[in-house]
């Protein structure tokens, strides 16, 4: 049985150079989408990583040492990725005949775990836009993390971007996709030149927005797509300016989302 269940970190070994070249500029989001399948130690111990290429060889590493499951997440999220061929050629079965009897088992588990992904209803999903001008990525990967915990897929772009530059199709894809947007108010969030183009995007979508209060910022700070949406509803989603508030401004927001959810289909 050891053998049958050494097939996939073969694949995983067999293709670990392909990987760290095919995957260094896009290594960060897909971090951050397996960081609910890591502990937190070993989440941050990539993270550190500054190269991108070591990034990637030490998240294949975490993945290795975990079970078929884990293996499984990584390669539908590479698929979402865009990295849909290199999933195939991790999942592709090795063409050696006493290994390919031994791990039957496993595969029928794979194609088992891939139909009931594709038979599952699609995720109630959101967006956090943010400035990488204040000191909020944390903050913005913590609560994503703790959002994708309730279930739901949550976008989050790690990227940053120029005064000059145009959101990307795949964020405009994201944001056109997802339920809503939550959007993190900091007081240098209307002098980005991007995260208002995320909001108006959201609106002219009709996009609901959650605006979530990082830092208490004067009216005339605020976006006005924002002020617009927050005086038509009547509606705030809670103040994390304070560390401590963290864990019952969650709660709240949960509260709300879910409901939002339910009304939507949503289980």
């Amino acid at each position: 049985m050891a053998m049958a269940q050494d097939w996939w970190r073969k694949k995983l070994d067999e293709y670990l150079y392909e990987l760290s070249e095919s995957l260094y500029t896009s290594v960060d989001g897909i971090l951050m989408q397996m960081r609910p399948n890591l502990a937190t130690s070993e989440y941050l111990e990539i993270d550190i990583a500054t190269n991108p290429m070591r990034k990637v060889e030490k998240l294949i590493r975490s993945v290795r040492s975990r079970d078929l499951t884990i293996f499984n997440k990584f390669c539908d999220i590479l698929k979402k990725s865009g990295h849909e061929s290199l999933a195939e050629k991790l999942r592709a079965p090795i063409q050696t005949s006493s290994l390919q009897s031994q791990d039957h088992v496993d595969r029928q588990q794979i194609r088992d775990q891939e139909k009931a992904s594709t038979d599952k209803t699609e995720k109630f999903s959101l967006f956090i836009s943010y400035t990488h001008n204040d000191n909020t990525n944390e903050f913005a990967r913590r609560l994503q993390g703790d959002l994708e915990h309730q279930g739901w897929e949550v976008h989050i772009d790690t990227k940053f971007m120029g005064p000059g530059d145009e959101l990307s199709g795949e964020i405009a894809t994201a944001i056109n996709d997802c339920n809503g947007m939550i959007v993190i108010l900091t007081k240098n969030y209307k002098e980005s030149k991007w995260c208002p183009k995320e909001v108006n995007l959201a609106v002219s979508k009709g996009k609901k927005l959650y605006p979530l209060f990082r830092e208490k910022i004067a009216d005339d700070a605020k976006p006005s797509s924002i002020d617009l949406h927050i005086n038509t509803t009547h509606l705030l989603y809670g103040s994390f300016c304070e560390d401590d508030q963290y864990d019952e401004s969650l709660k709240q927001l949960i509260k709300c989302l879910r409901k939002d959810a339910e009304n939507l289909g949503y289980s």
